[in-house]
């Protein structure tokens, strides 16, 4: 699903750092459960088509 917007009332944001927070997430499951989750989650994207998530690293 897509959605759009005009832009009028989105205010500007400065960059400030990345967040750290899902890599933290990711480093305690550990790359088993992780490939685990894609497997079960996020083999297919909402309009049905095939990710390939299998195939990548979560570095």
């Amino acid at each position: 699903m897509v959605q759009t917007s005009c832009g009028f009332a989105v205010p500007f944001m400065d960059f400030v750092e990345e967040r750290t927070q899902l890599k933290e997430w990711a480093v305690k499951q550990g790359e088993e459960r992780i490939h685990n989750y894609w497997k079960e989650k996020n083999v297919l994207s909402i309009d049905g088509v095939e990710t390939n998530v299998l195939g990548k690293s979560i570095d």
